[in-house]
């Protein structure tokens, strides 16, 4: 009996050590995947500065036209071209059809009205409306060749003309803008400006502190450069009302104690932040920050 129940308190330890070495190795592989699915969320700001989030609501095109220039500035460059093109050509074949309308009704294109004594045309060598289209073009980008040219016969003619002059000076004022503003984006400043692939959480000066490093690509460096940094996580206020995307605002710096946010990109700089109990990372875990 003595030796039966040494064997069967052996084969329980045995039978015990098995399921926590289980448990333990579950519960390494559960926080592996923590770890992972969490890795692979998506960040709220990318490390070129690009925001992830995503809006999902109707564009309303009275919204778009009312701020027309900057939609257009946020344009690709493809659609710019377009754009530029389009509203040329567009225009000048709106004027080419107001021409060739002007021109029809006060009779120039029929012989027999030409030829009758003391009938003057409203333009000099319009026959057709291949060249309405050729006076749309010249008379909006005052080409002037001497080959056509409005007369003091029409009088809505000459009112076309200083309309359509005073669109074509509006219109290439307007794309001027837009490529000239294209042209002076900082878009791509932020691709030279390069942060640390990793984080680092250490000791210092018995605080610990969440440091990064931060690099300019360029020889001329930014000036007046700050440095600030932001928390989104989830907050219950006192009276029970839960904040799902709450932005903390925490402080960065280049002196040892994590402040002084003004810095200069001479050379590479690590930027700091005290996780104290002021900090919104104080209660947080490693797992979490990851």
């Amino acid at each position: 009996k003595l030796s039966a129940q040494v064997t069967r308190s052996i084969q329980t330890s045995e039978f015990s050590l098995i399921m926590q070495k289980f448990k333990k190795k579950a519960e390494t592989q559960r926080n592996h995947e923590i770890i992972s699915d969490t890795s692979q969320g998506m960040r709220v700001v990318s490390k070129v500065g690009k925001i992830n989030t995503h809006r999902h609501q109707k564009k309303e095109l009275s919204m778009i036209v009312k701020d027309l220039f900057i939609s257009s500035i946020h344009l690709s460059w493809s659609w710019t071209f377009f754009n530029f093109f389009g509203s040329y050509f567009l225009s000048w074949l709106i004027f080419a059809v107001i021409w060739y309308l002007i021109g029809l009704a006060h009779g120039d294109f029929d012989p027999a009205t030409v030829q009758q004594p003391g009938h003057v045309v409203c333009v000099d060598n319009m026959v057709d409306f291949t060249s309405a289209f050729l006076f749309s073009i010249e008379t909006q980008h005052t080409i002037g060749y001497g080959g056509r040219m409005t007369t003091t016969e029409c009088p809505m003619a000459i009112i076309v003309m200083s309309v359509q002059s005073i669109i074509g000076v509006f219109l290439t004022a307007c794309i001027t803008g837009i490529v000239f503003a294209k042209f002076t984006k900082p878009t791509h400043r932020a691709k030279t400006i390069l942060f640390s692939q990793n984080a680092l959480i250490t000791m210092r000066n018995g605080a610990f502190y969440l440091l990064c490093r931060v690099a300019d690509l360029r020889p001329t460096h930014l000036i007046e450069s700050h440095i600030s940094g932001y928390v989104v996580r989830r907050e219950t206020t006192e009276e029970g009302e839960e904040i799902p995307h709450h932005l903390f605002a925490i402080e960065f710096g280049t002196d040892l104690d994590g402040t002084q946010d003004f810095f200069q990109l001479f050379w590479p700089i690590v930027l700091s932040h005290r996780i104290d109990e002021a900090s919104p990372l104080w209660s947080v875990s490693p797992t979490d920050l990851i």
